[in-house]
């Protein structure tokens, strides 16, 4: 165990604040010499930081190479599986299932370690918490030190029992698939993927429209109202090639208001990923969901612009119910969908009147934009924003735009000041 590289990981971790405060707790921090700046660089108390290793004890060591290296997820990112049966946990006590679920360091791979502990059970739900070490290189082959600990995730999952519902909290797609696979060659879960399946759905021109495409359309647009989640659109990826993704950017607006979006869907693409506003007991939230897995049927979600653990982890459930169901059952509401993808399918064929519309909008909106922060730029800048409202109009001209003297006679006014 190297004592100054562990050190220097540690430092590297730390922000300014916690580097100045962590060398006063230890009275290391330097005082200004008399005529010099009163404020040092971070780099220049990395050897104040370094005379730790005169004084450190393994333990702080220990606990220094664990917090620079464990990983955070941003958000709450939840991997959805189902048990498919509970017959394992039937007349076992908390007591015992603790002992059962008690792993340390068990080795799953040449880089990889796996602890588990059971956390607590509450209400029919086993609360577990897994943490997964990767080592750098194959420790298995040589000598495991800390030094050549790279990576911990920490690593929550949750067994609801009456739900018969598996859900693994991990941000790592890697991880995620360590941890199911602990579950069910250590501990003999019977663990389930739920999967998306592309079947024939009785939707129109079905030979061309995506199941899944439709599916997550279902979801958005019906499936969570039934939770009482508002949802919307913001960002949708499609797969139009082999290795192809294209990305379309929505902003909460009506899918029938992007041309692009429309071609993809009755070209038949996939959906791969998409990222929501969404609404829930009146907070604003966002969630993403990414399709995984070789065959890409399996959904990822993440829960993310909120610290409220208590909102995250019902949002969370509501969707899973939703996205099992989805699994199941398929399309919630095919007279809906049809709809919307007979309101898609005229879009794509008026691509043309509706790319001009697009480009109405966005450009009258933009020159209301620059109008609104005129008073904050410099007159230095006159140049270019005349050759912006040059080519502004040009654009709006060949459009057929016809009140183009209105919309622009504020900068018009600003630039003969």
């Amino acid at each position: 165990m190297n004592p100054e590289s562990i050190l220097r990981k540690y430092f590297n971790k730390l922000n300014y604040d916690e580097v100045v405060q962590k060398l006063k707790e230890i009275g290391l921090f330097p005082q200004p010499k008399e005529g010099k700046k009163k404020r040092y660089s971070k780099q220049e108390l990395l050897p104040y930081f370094l005379e730790l290793k005169k004084s450190v004890t393994e333990k702080e060591l220990i606990s220094f190479v664990e917090y620079s290296v464990t990983k955070k997820s941003k958000g709450l990112p939840a991997y959805t599986h189902k048990l498919s049966n509970t017959s394992f946990f039937n007349g076992k006590g908390e007591k015992e299932l603790r002992t059962y679920f008690k792993k340390e360091e068990h080795a799953v791979s040449s880089v990889y370690q796996v602890s588990s502990v059971l956390e607590c059970m509450d209400n029919n739900v086993v609360h577990l918490l897994l943490i997964v070490k990767e080592y750098e290189g194959q420790w298995l082959t040589g000598e495991k030190t800390l030094d050549r600990l790279t990576a911990i995730n920490n690593c929550r999952v949750k067994i609801d029992l009456s739900k018969k519902v598996v859900t693994i909290f991990s941000g790592d797609d890697e991880v995620h698939s360590i941890i199911r696979n602990f579950l069910t060659s250590i501990f003999r879960l019977p663990i389930v993927d739920c999967r998306i399946l592309n079947v024939r759905s009785g939707l129109s021109w079905e030979d061309n429209v995506s199941y899944k495409t439709a599916l997550f359309l279902d979801l958005v647009n019906n499936r969570l109202k039934v939770k009482n989640i508002g949802a919307s659109f913001k960002e949708i990826k499609f797969k139009v090639g082999n290795d192809e993704i294209k990305d379309v950017t929505i902003n909460g607006r009506d899918i029938i208001n992007y041309p692009l979006a429309c071609e993809y869907i009755t070209l038949g693409k996939d959906i791969v990923q998409f990222k929501t506003s969404i609404s829930y007991k009146a907070f604003k939230l966002s969630c993403s969901f990414a399709l995984k897995g070789k065959a890409l049927d399996i959904l990822k979600i993440v829960v993310a612009d909120t610290s409220n653990d208590e909102l995250r982890n019902e949002v969370i459930e509501l969707i899973q119910d939703e996205y099992i169901a989805m699994c199941e059952h398929g399309i919630s509401d095919l007279n809906n969908i049809k709809i919307l993808l007979e309101q898609v399918l005229i879009r794509f064929q008026e691509k043309e009147q509706f790319l001009s519309e697009i480009v109405e909008l966005n450009t009258v909106s933009n020159v209301e934009v620059i109008g609104n922060i005129l008073g904050g730029v410099s007159s230095s800048h006159k140049q270019e924003i005349r050759k912006y409202l040059e080519n502004t109009r040009v654009i709006l001209e060949s459009i057929g735009y016809e009140d183009i003297d209105g919309v622009m006679s504020p900068i018009e006014k600003w630039l003969q000041k």
